[in-house]
């Protein structure tokens, strides 16, 4: 049976991507909403509270690589505290929760 899709849209250096990926299922990490969704042999984890992915040949991977990249990224934000952006404190205040 094949996945819903879902319809990605970014701009990169002005020029407007879509595609469309499907969707294993949507989860939770860290508290965190994610979607999981697949392209080909490898897997997706991502947010879009703070957008941050992380990529590998299973879903079990690719939660492993998200959960590090998230970590990685808090510790860099609480390290830099004092001269965070407004966006960034959003972020630090969003992951603290």
């Amino acid at each position: 049976m094949p996945y819903p899709k879902r319809l990605i849209k970014s701009t990169i250096d002005g020029i407007q991507i879509q595609k469309s990926l499907p969707v294993i299922r949507d989860h939770i990490i860290f508290g965190i909403p994610v979607a999981i969704e697949q392209e080909g042999n490898l897997f997706t984890v991502t947010d879009y509270e703070i957008n941050m992915y992380g990529v590998g040949n299973s879903v079990k991977e690719a939660e492993e690589d998200y959960k590090s990249v998230v970590m990685s990224y808090l510790e860099d934000l609480n390290a830099n505290e004092d001269q965070l952006s407004e966006q960034l404190k959003k972020h630090l205040y969003f992951l603290r929760l």
